[in-house]
């Protein structure tokens, strides 16, 4: 038998027994009115129900990085950017961090939602000993007529004396709203 089927059988008598055993929550709910909805051929308020069950399934996420990387240049975009190849860099070279999160909260205002955080950076040996850092040194945000999930960040790291070598930078974004923080080590070198 192959793999796969294997493990389609699987999950699916998974499936079945989990649905007799617990009822579905709101985000199953919701999922399942998006289905019935395109079935009568209402695409548009498909969508808006499987929003409201993503919307739902958001609410309960911490906040917490889908991505996290050094790219080539500054992003414009969420999305858009070009993965860098090396995590090694020239002594002062501008190293370029792009960042996407989820389970942020929203502030509001007026009409408005409003994504606020603020970013920490420490820079430690490959060994953990921590040799600097800075807090608040950067400031992300949006303000936004709509609750917008596609939100990402970018911070520059241009990281003076440090002598060839291996080291990590960890980065900690602090979510104003929520009060949550979530965070990421990206291992560069010095040449």
């Amino acid at each position: 038998m192959n793999l796969r089927v294997l493990w389609v059988l699987v999950f699916g008598a998974f499936v079945l027994s989990s649905s007799f055993n617990a009822k579905a929550g709101p985000i199953v709910e919701e999922a399942a009115r998006a289905e019935a909805l395109i079935a009568e051929g209402k695409g548009v308020d498909a969508v808006i129900a499987m929003d409201t069950a993503v919307a739902k399934l958001w609410d309960q996420l911490p906040l917490t990085f889908m991505e996290a990387m050094f790219v080539q240049k500054r992003p414009t975009a969420y999305g858009v950017y070009d993965r860098r190849e090396s995590s090694a860099f020239k002594p002062g070279e501008d190293m370029i961090v792009y960042m996407e999160m989820a389970g942020y909260e929203y502030g509001r205002d007026g009409d408005f939602f409003i994504i606020d955080m603020a970013a920490d950076v420490e820079v430690k040996t490959a060994e953990g000993k921590v040799l600097g850092g800075q807090k608040d040194f950067v400031k992300l945000g949006l303000r936004s007529r709509i609750p917008n999930r596609e939100f990402f960040g970018v911070v520059v790291y241009q990281f003076e004396g440090l002598v060839k070598g291996d080291y990590i930078a960890t980065t900690t974004i602090k979510d104003k709203q929520s009060g949550d923080e979530a965070v990421f080590d990206l291992p560069f070198q010095i040449q």
